[in-house]
């Protein structure tokens, strides 16, 4: 059995085989899950996100609230922009977007990242 992620003034660890996963909400719908590694910033006045979020096929509305990064561990994601571009995003792939970025997230297999929201 996987432990929770573990806490401290310095740190906090966890593990990538975690049974520790909530659901993930977008504009008041679940667009997958996520298992939190942080969800504070050191500077009470910035904010800074870590964990990972994995889902099973589906299309939503993706706008970003705030500039992330994301390495991708599984699966394969298309991102649509309104402009008609699409990224395509496998296993290795990392990318870094812009706050305020309109987008719409396909899942195509399902998927795994990492990520890093910070603003």
């Amino acid at each position: 059995m996987s432990e929770a992620p573990v806490a401290t003034p310095a740190y906090v660890r966890s593990t990538t085989d975690t049974t520790v996963w909530e659901p993930f909400v977008v504009g008041g719908k679940a667009t997958g899950e996520v298992h939190w590694l942080r969800t504070t910033a050191a500077d009470s006045e910035r904010t800074l996100l870590t964990g990972l979020w994995r889902s099973e096929p589906r299309t939503f509305a993706y706008p970003f609230a705030a500039d992330e990064t994301v390495i991708v561990l599984d699966g394969e994601l298309l991102i649509e922009y309104p402009d008609g571009e699409t990224l395509t995003m496998v296993p290795g792939d990392i990318a870094s977007f812009t706050k305020d970025t309109v987008t719409t997230w396909t899942v195509v297999k399902s998927f795994k990242k990492l990520f890093v929201i910070n603003g």
